[in-house]
Formats: structure tokens, C-alpha cells, sequence
């Protein structure tokens, strides 16, 4: 992975207001209750970088970003945007601490719905991070499980929202945290985003933590996006309570606790010329999925548990997974848990398929595991 180092003035972008909120509800894993608060220990930071950004996100390359200047959109903290789309230009737009918002969140910079769209000039030059070391929200977070962590860096909501062209960059705090928060919203569409670096120590909450959460959507895309863990982070996509989600030509890797991208009560989902792997549950993974998922040609390795989990205590979902990239001889792994928060695995394997050029493959290429 290559390590470029950030140049340039840093800014105070103060969060682009204050509104309301929406939960995540807790996720269950079936997984007994923690003791005890996680331990955590911060990434090393170099000091030499002044954010103590750990390396250029996903794999881009980073040039010398010029001096962030602020676009007329944004103001200072306390005032009010009245709507409308928010360019942001070659730099690292930085912010400090996490802000209490209505509610029970906690967020870095916060995108009021009355904002159509923020675009960035990519994300290799355009990174938004929170100072290092300027958390003050680490008591916040609760001790066991299922309570979730509930601080961002960066929250937007609102109908239709679009975001593109910049990454989310995880920096040194001494807690766990958040990455990307896209909620409430119909229609959503997060095109070109980089989440890089986001802690978090579990495949459960109040450890797992995520580098882009889907709260509470519907119609959401997600095109081209990348979450890379950098063996730091918990799960990478994370999607809960939404429904009609569909994630298009991305990658999430190296997410050291939970999974590449996971979805939970989430009604219908399209995943499609999606890279997940090197994480350290499952490449994808689905909890209390309704309705039918669609997996084309995914590309899925390294992973811990296998390439795809799926535990329900609800019901069962129709599953169709199309020619799926494998390594000659090899098979795509399943993982059904026998039981799944306290109650026996309710998905059936007959509704799974595996289709290779049209045609039913799933008795030679599926091999389904229950650990």
C-alpha cells in the first residue's frame, strides 16, 4: 500500500449544522454479552504527517493538495445552511472533536439535510478528518453489548442526498468511532467515497464499528466506493433497518473485526462487482435479511469465517448469487450458524442458489458451513 504523506494548510471546517437525528437500532450477533469495555489501543501516528493520517486512502494516489478554502455553502458553526450543493476543493478539511446533536449522536461534521450534494475533486485529494487527538467523547461510548457506539465522523441526511469525490480518513483519538453516516434518506446516492482507517475491535457492538453506515434508507446506491480497514477497523459497509440498498463496483477489505460489508433487517439488496476481501469475519455478511439479495460476480477471499454469512431468527431470504470470481477448483463458502441470537438458523438452504452462466451450480460449488 502506498504511503504519501498530506501537505498543506488545515482548516477548521465547522460541521454544516446542526439538525435532527435518527438511531441505529442495536444489531444483534448472538454473541454473549461483553464484560467489559473494549480495550483500545490507538494506531501509531507519524509524526511527520500533520493529521497522523496513516497512509494515502484505498490505494489512491495523493499528490500536494493546495490550501482547503472554504466555499461560500459552508459557515461557521451555529449558523444556518439554507440548502443547495457544497464543492469542496483539493485539501484535508479538518474538524475537531465530535458535537452533540439532538438526540443520542455524537458528530465530527454533520451534513444538514437542506444540502443536495457535497462533491470533492476525488478521493485522493479531497480527505475530511477529524484533528488528532481532539476527541473528548470517549466516555460516551457504552460498555456492553447491545448498546452501539454512536459517534460519526461525518453524518448526512435527508432526502436524495448525494455525496462524491472525497475520502473519510480515520486519525488517532484513543477510542473507537464511526466513519460515514448516510440515514433518513430516499434515494441516496454516495458515488466515488473513500472510507480509510475508521477503528473499531469487534464483530458486535459496542466494538463494531463502521466505515460507512445505511441507517434507515431507501433506494440508497452506493457506486464505486471503497472501505479500507487498514487492519484497524471492524466492518466496512455496514446497512441496518433500509430496504432496496444496492452497492455497485466496490471494494472493502482489511476490516480486522467484522466483516466487508454486512447488512442487518434490511428488506432487498443488490450487491454487484463487489471486492470483499482480507476482513476478518465474512466477506459479506446478512442478519435478519428479508426479501431476495442479488450477488453478481463477486469477488470474495481471505476472509475469516467464509465468503458469506447469513444467520436469521425471523425468516428466510432468497439468495441468488451469479458467477461469483473463484480460484480454479475452488468453492464459495456459506456460513449458516446453527442458531442465531438464541434461536435456531431459520434461512434455508434451498434458497440459496449459486447460477454460473445460467445455470444451477449451487450442489458443486457451494459448500455451506455451520460452525
Amino acid at each position: 500500500m502506498t504511503r504519501g504523506r498530506r501537505a498543506g494548510a488545515l482548516l477548521l471546517l465547522a460541521a454544516l449544522l446542526l439538525g435532527g437525528t435518527g438511531c441505529t437500532a442495536a444489531r444483534p450477533e448472538g454473541h454473549p454479552t461483553p464484560t467489559a469495555p473494549p480495550t483500545w489501543t490507538p494506531p501509531p501516528s507519524d509524526p511527520a504527517r500533520t493529521l497522523g493520517l496513516p497512509g494515502t486512502p484505498c490505494d489512491g494516489t495523493l499528490g500536494e493538495p493546495s490550501p482547503a478554502t472554504l466555499p461560500r455553502p459552508v459557515h461557521a458553526a451555529g449558523t444556518t445552511v439554507t440548502g443547495g450543493d457544497v464543492r469542496l476543493g483539493r485539501g484535508t478539511w479538518s474538524f475537531s472533536d465530535f458535537r452533540i446533536v439532538p438526540g443520542i449522536q455524537r458528530i465530527g461534521l454533520l451534513i444538514q439535510p437542506t444540502v443536495h450534494s457535497v462533491t470533492g475533486a476525488g478521493p485522493a485529494s479531497t480527505l475530511l478528518a477529524m484533528r488528532p487527538h481532539t476527541s473528548t467523547a470517549a466516555g460516551t461510548i457504552p460498555a456492553h453489548f447491545p448498546d452501539s457506539n454512536r459517534l460519526f465522523l461525518v453524518r448526512a441526511a435527508g432526502s436524495s442526498v448525494r455525496l462524491s469525490g472525497f475520502s473519510v480518513v480515520g486519525t488517532p483519538q484513543g477510542h473507537p468511532y464511526n466513519g460515514l453516516r448516510v440515514e433518513r434518506s430516499t434515494g441516496a446516492r454516495v458515488t466515488d467515497v473513500c472510507v480509510a482507517g475508521i477503528p473499531g475491535t469487534d464483530s458486535k457492538p459496542p466494538g463494531e464499528t463502521f466505515g460507512i453506515a445505511d441507517n434507515l434508507t431507501t433506494g440508497s446506491v452506493y457506486r464505486d466506493v471503497a472501505v479500507d480497514g487498514r487492519w484497524l477497523s471492524a466492518a466496512g459497509l455496514g446497512a441496518s433497518v433500509s430496504s432496496d440498498i444496492t452497492v455497485l463496483d466496490s471494494r472493502f477489505f482489511d476490516n480486522r473485526a467484522s466483516s466487508g460489508a454486512t447488512f442487518w433487517e434490511v428488506h432487498n439488496a443488490t450487491v454487484r462487482d463487489v471486492t470483499a476481501v482480507d476482513n476478518g469475519l465474512a466477506g459479506l455478511n446478512f442478519e435478519r435479511v428479508t426479501g431476495t439479495v442479488i450477488i453478481d460476480r463477486p469477488t470474495l477471499s481471505g476472509n475469516v469465517v467464509g465468503d458469506i454469512r447469513i444467520a436469521s431468527d425471523q425468516g428466510s431470504a432468497h439468495y441468488v448469487i451469479r458467477d461469483p470470481v473463484l480460484a480454479p477448483g475452488a468453492r464459495l463458502t456459506v456460513v449458516l450458524p446453527p442458531t442465531y441470537y438464541g434461536h435456531p438458523e431459520r434461512q434455508r438452504r434451498s434458497d440459496i442458489r449459486l447460477l454460473v452462466d445460467g445455470k444451477d451450480r449451487t450442489a458443486d460449488l457451494v459448500r455451506f458451513i455451520t460452525p
